[in-house]
């Protein structure tokens, strides 16, 4: 009996063990605490892990001012794969970058891009009562302003906030694209666009100075998003609702022209859709030329090439609810998904930032949240708001902002490789079924005798 005890006792830690363990070599058993400068503002943390596995966050925050505004700040973080500060960046400290000196009511943290070495550039929305500005930040690989960048100075590219504004790295300089103008009462419209010099000159070469304005719309009828696409040129995602084709393209050249060439004098639609409401609204790049397309906030229901047509379509995990901070990243061979989940009023139970794996087929990988079910959440302050950022396809890194500090939590995924990491200990439901099994196995034992 004894060996069937045995069995027993290393039988179940096999059955609780989680695919994601915290990283031991991290911090504090997986959790790094950084102070932040000033105060909370709106808008999201960003979250990178490097190839060589340092960790990179960012935020914005706000030193205060009279009358209830702020100066608005960027705040960046590099830690070391055992998650102490990088010596090489900031001095060996967090790097606090002031925006703007006006004093403003709302900044919000709109797209960011780390480089391989640790550089980066921040688009950020500035607001004030008499109106918003859109800038781009470039940052060295050190933690400064690049002087080589707008004589060392963040760029303003628009007297304008938009729904979903991007930047991307064109080699040569940025391609800035303000996607859902905001309108009146919210409505959005159209989108502008403009093609930035690696010193932050404008590129005349492109639209009108270096800037292209399409009016669009109104309701029911917009942009949602964009991608870049070889060729150095763009394609906006646009839907109109309750249409029987209600995703299309719409594609420009390198020098902001509409591309006639592509579909049908510049637009596409997007087929296979299965009823008028199925749009996508989002699209995020993985890394390889492909991309996951994301109907809300928590479905991921397709994925594009290079040029934005379907190579798969399938139906995904979706979440009620799940609308904050949603990300799509390659996770090896699959995809990582993640978004926040988060009701008004009394907080939820299941409130929290959620994360799940789908194979490229779209099938779940349920082994990747076990043994909590199709999705995961960090049992370490479940119900923030977390960024979520890849570590390869070894596990993943989560960061949250509170009012005065910012937590780092790293994961390891124990398929991957991660065998150095300790087998997470049993809780106690598991310990008295082990103490309760062990006890009815002898009894049995000793009633035979």
């Amino acid at each position: 009996m004894w060996k069937a005890i045995l069995v027993l006792a290393l039988a179940l830690p096999c059955v609780a063990r989680a695919a994601l363990a915290p990283d031991a070599g991290f911090g504090n058993a997986g959790i790094v605490d950084l102070a932040l400068p000033g105060q909370r503002n709106a808008g999201t943390t960003h979250t990178a892990v490097l190839p060589d596995r340092r960790v990179v966050v960012a935020a914005v925050r706000g030193n205060p001012r009279p009358f209830w505004t702020i100066q608005p700040l960027l705040w960046v973080a590099r830690l070391l794969p055992d998650g102490s500060l990088d010596p090489t960046f900031g001095n060996g400290a967090s790097a606090t970058l002031e925006l703007a000196q006006a004093e403003l009511q709302f900044v919000r943290f709109n797209d960011v891009h780390v480089r391989n070495d640790g550089s980066l550039y921040a688009l950020v929305t500035l607001s004030s009562s008499v109106g918003h500005q859109t800038i781009l930040a470039s940052v060295t690989a050190d933690g400064r302003f690049d002087p080589a960048f707008n004589a060392g100075a963040p760029l303003v590219v628009a007297p304008h906030a938009y729904e979903n504004p991007k930047v991307f790295d064109t080699g040569s300089g940025y391609l800035v694209v303000g996607v859902g103008r905001l309108g009146t009462f919210g409505v959005r419209l159209g989108f502008d666009a403009w093609r930035v010099r690696a010193d932050g000159s404008p590129d005349i070469a492109f639209g009108g100075g270096g800037s292209i304005v399409v009016p669009g719309s109104g309701e029911g009828i917009g942009s949602t998003d964009v991608m870049p696409v070889p060729g150095g040129g763009f394609q906006i995602l646009n839907y109109q609702q309750s249409e029987a084709v209600p995703n299309y393209w719409r594609r420009y050249r390198a020098d902001g022209s509409v591309d006639t060439a592509f579909g049908d004098g510049g637009v596409e639609a997007i087929p296979n859709v299965d009823s008028p409401d199925d749009v996508v609204r989002d699209v995020y790049p993985l890394g390889d030329g492909t991309y996951a397309a994301v109907a809300g906030a928590s479905c991921v229901q397709r994925t594009f090439d290079a040029h934005g047509r379907t190579l798969s379509k399938f139906s995904g995990l979706c979440i009620g609810g799940a609308t904050s901070n949603p990300n799509v990243q390659p996770y090896g061979e699959k995809l990582l998904a993640n978004a926040g989940q988060y009701f008004p009023g009394t907080p939820s139970p299941a409130d929290g930032t959620w994360l799940w794996v789908l194979d490229r087929n779209g099938a779940i990988d349920r082994a990747f949240a076990e043994p909590q079910g199709d999705r995961w959440r960090s049992p370490t302050d479940p119900n923030a708001d977390y960024s979520v950022g890849a570590d390869g396809e070894r596990g993943v890194v989560l960061a949250s902002a509170g009012e005065n500090s910012m937590r780092v939590l790293r994961y390891l995924d124990v398929r991957r490789g991660a065998s150095d990491q300790p087998i997470p200990a049993l809780g106690l439901p598991a310990l008295l079924l082990l103490a309760a099994c062990a006890a009815g196995l002898a009894r049995r034992r000793f009633a035979v005798r």
